[in-house]
């Protein structure tokens, strides 16, 4: 089985797509012009964002959003370590 797409629910499409693009260098695809959903695509795997408050809109249920506060942390300057963090 080999992964061909995945979608990721974000607050923020165009912060969160200028992220990505600085970060790992994935390659803009699409933004809709209600900058609610984008494409990405990196290696052949299709990276999807839509915004969150668009989906909830459309989710009766609603869904559970993640916990994670605003956090953008990289150490990519240190010898040994090479990480980023980030909540969207």
């Amino acid at each position: 089985m080999k992964l061909s797409h995945a979608t990721l629910l974000v607050k923020d499409v165009p912060q969160s797509v200028a992220f990505y693009e600085k970060a790992f260098g994935l390659k803009k695809r699409f933004i809709h012009e209600s900058e609610q959903f984008a494409d990405m695509e990196s290696d052949g795997i299709a990276l999807h964002f839509a915004a969150s408050a668009a989906v909830k809109a459309n989710l009766p249920s609603g869904f559970q959003e993640n916990s994670l506060r605003g956090c953008l942390r990289s150490r990519l300057g240190r010898k040994k370590a090479h990480s980023v963090y980030a909540a969207i």
